[in-house]
């Protein structure tokens, strides 16, 4: 890779992993679902240039924004907003890789190894040291709702595993579309106080609303894309190993979170694992979970 391209990889990953802290302090203002719907309606608003014809039957982008938008990251939010520290939750967040491949295992027929299946061990058992953590122990419901968010993006990868040559800006654009109504409505249903949360935030949430629409959803995911289409696949996703590492040292710098010995332990099994997972022959489900 070009040194260009290695300086853009590493710096989407530090998007990536600030992305959770900037999350976890403006939950602190706002409603979950309310403050993902207003992201996303930024997103597709930004990103409404970009719009082509739909590559794929509306129908099935409305299957593919419930599980990316509704599941994946409203549960993110969810147990960012109800106690999980972010630090924790990005080294959970890496247990998609593990989940992409078993579920690739059981709905697509496709082997697992036995370098992909330590790797798994791995990061299982990362996620069980972390499970000691004060933080953690002391509620075990946040760090579910997480794992859940964690499976939700393999299987989106089972979504769009058959997806070919897609305008990545228009298909973030549509799933934008799509997703910002349905999770208004969840948010008028089950939450409350929205108006006001948005008169007492301060403009450090308007800023944190911004980097998440634009920089996180837009910026970060299109120039993965754009770094996918020019690299092997091999030498751009280890990268991706760096996010944890750069919302955890976020989360101590910025929110003042404790590391435990039981997280640091427990994020050290769990990127081995990972990394042992996609450093080996991938299967065709995580080599199109990684392109996304």
């Amino acid at each position: 890779m070009k040194p260009a391209h290695v300086l853009l990889a590493i710096f989407i990953c530090l998007i990536w992993g600030i992305n959770f802290v900037v999350a976890k302090s403006t939950l602190a203002y706002m409603p979950p679902f309310f403050l993902l719907a207003i992201r996303l309606a930024i997103s597709a608003i930004v990103l409404l240039p970009f719009l082509r014809k739909p590559e794929l039957p509306l129908s099935q982008i409305f299957r593919i924004s419930i599980t990316l938008t509704v599941w994946h990251f409203g549960t993110m939010f969810i147990a960012l907003g109800i106690g999980l520290e972010s630090s924790v939750a990005v080294v959970i967040d890496q247990m998609r890789v593990p989940f992409a491949v078993v579920l690739g295992y059981f709905i697509f027929g496709e082997s697992i190894n036995k370098r992909s299946a330590f790797g798994i061990m791995l990061a299982i058992i990362g996620t069980f040291v972390i499970t000691g953590s004060p933080n953690v122990s002391n509620n075990y419901l946040p760090m579910w709702v997480m794992l859940s968010s964690s499976a939700a993006w393999a299987f989106y990868n089972v979504q769009v595993k058959n997806l070919k040559d897609v305008h990545m800006l228009s298909f973030i654009g549509w799933i934008s579309l799509f997703g910002a109504p349905q999770l208004f409505i969840i948010s008028a249903i089950f939450e409350h106080g929205q108006v006001a949360s948005l008169l007492v935030s301060p403009v450090e949430s308007a800023l944190s609303l911004l980097y998440m629409a634009v920089f996180v959803t837009i910026v970060g995911h299109g120039s993965w894309y754009y770094l996918l289409q020019k690299h092997p696949i091999n030498l751009v996703v280890p990268y991706s190993l760096l996010t944890p590492i750069f919302g955890m040292a976020a989360s101590v710098v910025l929110l003042n979170e404790e590391l435990s010995w039981h997280i640091v332990l427990g994020a050290l099994f769990t990127l081995a694992g990972v990394a042992t997972i996609v450093v080996t022959k991938k299967p065709a489900s995580l080599k199109k979970l990684e392109s996304l």
